[in-house]
């Protein structure tokens, strides 16, 4: 395919319309624009709308011009790393460049790329999504009208755009293809422009188009020709074409090229980075035009550039162009996940903090939650897996979702899933210090780090664990037997006499006195110093062992003599109550 050449921007040829490929719409809120660009119609909606706030500019246009769409994204949480969306074109455009190209975050990173798939860009979405929170952003591309389809007249058109976004209308305008004046003559100029809509991107051999216009002659020879490549591209030297007429189409196009015969060329040497061309002569009112393709090397490069020369015996002419790939792009962002951390270790010292001494404990279960209770979540809205502590004692969970003010993460740790691992272990002290980077909690431990804006990472999240210690069993005190006192049994002491019953006198004669005889009771005669003296019984001075014999018969006695004089106790006094009541009788 010719190029088609500008002076200043690069111009893709024409070529067949691509059909447009239909897509269904999924409607959504449309983001705010310009009132003059929208029809207004009322359409339902939902909140599953990936693009929104499409403004087309400028609104009036010749059908040569360059036009721009800018639109918002905004995509679902849910999204993950390859999922895709898509702006399909009304059928009346098409794009400018079919180049594939990035939108960025502040920092470079690649939230999406797009590629053009006739006349539906399609933006698929890196891991940038997977791994941010609200990802959002601004998109814009490069548009020409499909004259394919319009013509080359001029017309007003509803633009019906569909795809991942709300179905926009937008009217726009042409005012037909710019008349273009009849040059008689011109100046040494040079052209820039691409062989192909893909600029180079997809295949890079060919695409930059150069032209040299030598000026109008009449001029002698030897003519000299000069093109120099700048870094970035490369200069393809079989692809020279040179060509001659008498009429020019503005100022670049012959309208009537034909060959330049071989013969008018006195030589050509090329390599990659320059080649000169030698002319015999250019003829009264003849325009010649020397083409020749580029290839990219370098693709980071949005500018390519060219150096030309031209030389008669009356001097030297130069000229450079600029070939430029067309702007499409955006810029995105999102909220960076958070995490949390971090170890586990056994407290060889039993202090509560990590130390040097102390030892990482491997295979313990945690999970991760939120301490308003709900589920917590990555990015994505997806469950967070239970983390196991490594070889180090780390873990770590990542990915995850912020959270709104004042809600924080907390990470527990499983009992039943880490029975095996903590056997013989348990807690130890926790909160010791203000270091909670160095200290220890008790199976629960909750993060105070604010997650709401995202991008934090919170590695105080530690548990300690020390050996149960079996208490030693307790030996109770030896105590020596005390032998109690020896005595020797004591002899019974000997029955005394039994005392001779007192026996009551005869009742007294009433007298006329009120004198009471008194009743006298005998009793054993008494030794010095109030002793007993034993009384003067033959049983008295028998040996003792005789004693011993007739005790049971002495103790039978005692209990004899004793109830009788009890009972004549009781007889005298009942005895003596009677006596008085005579003598009351008496004297009455």
């Amino acid at each position: 395919m010719a190029p088609a050449f500008a002076s200043t921007t690069a111009i893709a040829p024409s070529a067949a319309t691509a059909q447009a490929a239909t897509a269904p719409a999924v409607t959504a809120p449309v983001a705010a624009a310009p009132a003059s660009l929208l029809n207004v119609a009322p359409m339902a909606t939902t909140q599953d709308a990936v693009f929104s706030g499409l403004v087309l500019s400028p609104l009036q246009s010749s059908s040569v011009d360059t036009l721009r769409l800018d639109f918002n994204f905004d995509i679902p949480d849910v999204a993950v790393a390859g999922a895709s969306y898509t702006v399909v074109l009304p059928n009346e455009l098409r794009p400018k460049s079919t180049a594939p190209f990035s939108v960025l975050d502040p920092d470079g990173n690649v939230v999406a790329t797009a590629v053009w798939e006739g006349k539906i860009a399609r933006f698929t979405f890196t891991d940038f999504a997977a791994s941010h929170a609200k990802v959002q952003g601004k998109a814009f591309v490069a548009l020409k009208w499909d004259r394919a389809v319009i013509g080359t007249g001029p017309g007003t058109y509803d633009l019906d755009f569909t795809g991942d976004l709300v179905p926009v209308t937008i009217q726009a305008s042409t005012s037909g293809m710019p008349e273009l004046p009849i040059n008689t003559s011109r100046d040494f100029s040079k052209f820039s422009g691409w062989t192909r809509r893909d600029e180079g991107v997809i295949d890079p051999v060919g695409a930059l188009g150069w032209r040299i216009g030598l000026p109008s002659g009449p001029f002698a020879g030897p003519i000299t020709v000069t093109d120099t490549a700048q870094p970035g591209w490369t200069l393809d030297c079989s692809s020279l074409n040179i060509t001659k007429g008498t009429t020019l189409l503005g100022n670049r196009s012959i309208v009537d090229p034909v060959p330049l015969p071989a013969s008018r060329v006195v030589s050509f040497s090329c390599d990659p980075g320059k080649f000169i061309l030698v002319l015999d002569h250019i003829g009264a009112s003849e325009f010649i035009n020397v083409d020749l393709t580029g290839t990219v090397t370098d693709q980071s490069a949005r500018t390519f550039t060219n150096d030309g020369g031209f030389s008669t015996e009356t001097g030297t002419q130069s000229s450079t162009a600029t070939a430029t790939r067309t702007q499409n792009g955006g810029s995105g962002e999102g909220v960076p996940p958070n995490s949390v951390g971090n170890k586990i270790f056994v407290d060889q010292n039993r202090d509560g903090l990590q130390d040097a001494s102390d030892t990482p404990l491997a295979g313990v279960s945690l999970t991760v939650g939120r301490t308003d209770g709900l589920a917590a979540t990555d990015v994505n809205g997806l469950p967070i897996a239970a983390q196991t502590s490594d070889a180090q004692g780390h873990f770590l969970f990542e990915g995850l979702a912020p959270l709104p003010a004042g809600v924080f993460y907390q990470v527990m740790v499983d009992r039943n899933a880490s029975a095996a691992a903590l056997a013989g272990l348990e807690p130890t002290i926790a909160g010791t210090g203000n270091d909670s980077g160095a200290n220890s909690s008790t199976w629960t431990a909750v993060s105070t780090v604010d997650t709401s804006q995202g991008n934090t990472q919170d590695l105080s999240l530690d548990f300690g664990f020390v050996t149960v210690q079996t208490p030693a069993p307790t030996t109770p005190p030896t105590t020596e037997p005390t032998t109690p006192p020896s005595t020797e049994p004591t002899a019974p002491a000997p029955p005394t006499s039994p005392t001779s019953p007192v026996i009551p006198p005869a009742t007294p004669v009433p007298t006329s006195t009120a004198a009471t005889t008194p009743i006298i009771v005998p009793t054993a005669p008494q030794g010095p110093a109030g002793t007993d003296v034993p009384a003067q019984d033959s049983q008295a001075s028998a040996p003792a062992d005789q004693l011993a014999q007739t005790g049971p018969i002495a103790l039978r006695a005692l209990v004899f003599i004793g109830l009788t004089a009890l009972l004549a106790g009781l007889a005298a006094l009942a005895l003596l109550r009677k006596s008085r009541t005579s003598k009351k009788e008496v004297s009455q």
